[in-house]
């Protein structure tokens, strides 16, 4: 009771070019007829009635074995005529408790249930049946009809799932459309991945781009409100946890593709890694993805890196950036990551926040004995072009380093 309708419409309707028939349901001492048809109330142990499309469904509310028959439509060749008998054994709905995993794909205890034609009848879970714990594709594409949990839910009567077969029928003349028939019940509790997306959080941070994608949306999120998708741009005011679905168009077979990426915000406090880096030294990650871009100076306008040379910009992340006076530098490298189907995921995420103590070198480059006045020594004018003594006074200023060394270049005699 309560389970899906069986769609006959292929068959009725001769789909593929075939006959049209008329269906006929064979009663007998286990499925029975209407004991009463001028009762409304009372109605046959199996029966046909007509979808809000105009489809011919067939329901069965009780356990038993019958026999349909479709029969050649009067008017056509043959007609009047069985096309073909299908033997319909009716069980009792006993659901199979599974788990699974918040944005991976739904998938039944007989996995010759997957990508057989058949769409999987989702009874609780999807959006108008209630609280909305999964997704399902109804949109044309590689993913039609795939089933995705998109929040947690510690209890398997939040997600249950009708799983078909193709019917094989007894033919007759010729081949019948495919019919789909229900044969499997599983109900699904759902949980966190154990390796969501890293993604480090701070006041003023950039947003993570997600234009990599036709369309971007947090299905869900929690805490509610801790995220948001603008502009398919990713931007947090708090940590918290959130299922991302993206979007596709697929180059390949056409329509579209959906995956899923779930992602841990975190405070970039608590992932804190603590380095010692040298002054005048570029600081480089050997974990950051350089596609990305060369790393997010966080704070840029306090930090104790040279913001006159023109060589890094805060805005697009791009460029080198060299500490220039003892103090503290953070930087966040990235990572692309991968979707919960095991796909590139095409987005960089801050993932490694860095500090780095600056310390002026053991051992410098040049020495230079104030004494003897002879200064540094030349350097190669064919290795060192547009030589300048970096100085910005200004304590209020990023990159503050006043020349306290009263440093100034001479040309030798």
């Amino acid at each position: 009771g309560g389970g899906p309708t069986v769609d006959l419409t292929p068959v009725v309707e001769g789909f593929g070019g075939g006959s049209l028939v008329d269906v006929i349901i064979h009663y007998n001492a286990y499925i029975g007829d209407d004991p009463d048809p001028g009762n409304a109330l009372v109605t046959a142990d199996a029966f046909l009635e007509s979808g809000p499309e105009g489809e011919t469904l067939l329901q069965v509310h009780k356990e038993g074995l019958f026999l349909l028959e479709y029969r050649i439509r009067e008017g056509q060749s043959g007609g009047g005529s069985p096309l073909a008998f299908e033997a319909v054994t009716v069980r009792s709905a006993f659901p199979s408790i599974k788990s699974s995993v918040v944005g991976e794909r739904i998938l039944p205890t007989d996995m010759n249930l997957l990508d057989n034609g058949c769409m999987p009848f989702v009874k609780r879970g999807l959006a108008g049946t209630g609280n909305t714990f999964v997704f399902q594709q109804t949109t044309e594409g590689p993913t039609k009809w795939q089933i995705f949990p998109l929040r947690p839910s510690a209890n398997p009567s939040d997600i249950e799932v009708y799983w078909p077969q193709v019917g094989k029928g007894l033919q007759g003349t010729q081949d019948l459309p495919e019919v789909c028939w229900y044969c499997e019940l599983d109900r699904y509790s759902a949980v966190w991945p154990s390796d969501p997306q890293l993604n480090v959080r701070g006041e003023d941070a950039p947003p993570v781009n997600l234009t990599s994608h036709t369309r971007a949306q947090i299905q869900y999120q929690n805490p509610p409100g801790h995220a948001n998708i603008n502009a398919r741009q990713f931007t947090t005011l708090a940590p918290g946890m959130a299922t991302i679905q993206y979007t596709d168009e697929d180059p390949i077979e056409g329509g579209e593709t959906v995956s899923f990426q779930v992602v841990d915000t975190d405070d970039h406090a608590d992932h804190l890694v603590f380095m010692n880096w040298t002054i005048g030294a570029r600081i480089v990650d050997s974990v950051h993805d350089s596609s990305c871009n060369d790393g997010y100076l966080f704070n840029a306008d306090a930090a104790n890196y040279d913001p006159q040379g023109q060589v890094y910009d805060p805005d697009t992340m791009s460029g080198r950036v060299f500490p220039i006076n003892e103090g503290i530098v953070e930087m966040w490298w990235y990572e692309q990551g991968t979707t919960r189907q095991g796909d590139p995921a095409n987005v960089c995420w801050p993932v490694r926040p860095v500090l780095y103590n600056c310390i002026w070198p053991t051992t410098p480059d040049r020495c230079i004995i104030i004494a003897n006045q002879t200064g540094s020594g030349a350097f190669s004018a064919t290795t060192h072009n547009n030589l300048s003594i970096y100085e910005q006074g200004d304590p209020a200023l990023p990159g503050y380093n006043p020349n306290e060394e009263h440093a100034i270049w001479n040309t030798n005699p």
